[in-house]
């Protein structure tokens, strides 16, 4: 077992003899944004035909404006600026 999953004997042996079962969060996440945001989510999921969020994310502005031209979604400055952050091109695209 150590070979296959790198943990140390002793780790090994206090993991085989703990409960499987996950630990519950003592305290819950909250929500980082409002009902605004999730209904403009939610329609541009929807109109790309429930993309996963790797592929959603990188489109979110450029589909939320391209909604917004053609009247399907209203945004604000503000949330495209905050999706254009959440965006981080990634090292191998040129």
């Amino acid at each position: 077992m150590q070979a296959v999953t790198a943990l140390h004997r002793k780790a090994l042996i206090r993991l085989m003899k703990g409960p499987l079962a996950r630990k519950a969060r003592v305290k819950q996440r909250e929500k980082s944004y409002g009902p605004e945001v999730d209904a403009a989510l939610r329609i541009i999921a929807e109109s790309l035909d429930w993309l996963c969020a790797e592929r959603l994310t990188p489109n979110l502005v450029w589909t939320a404006k391209h909604l917004a031209a053609h009247g399907e979604l209203e945004t604000t400055p503000e949330l495209l600026e905050r999706w254009g952050r959440s965006v981080s091109p990634r090292s191998g695209d040129a």
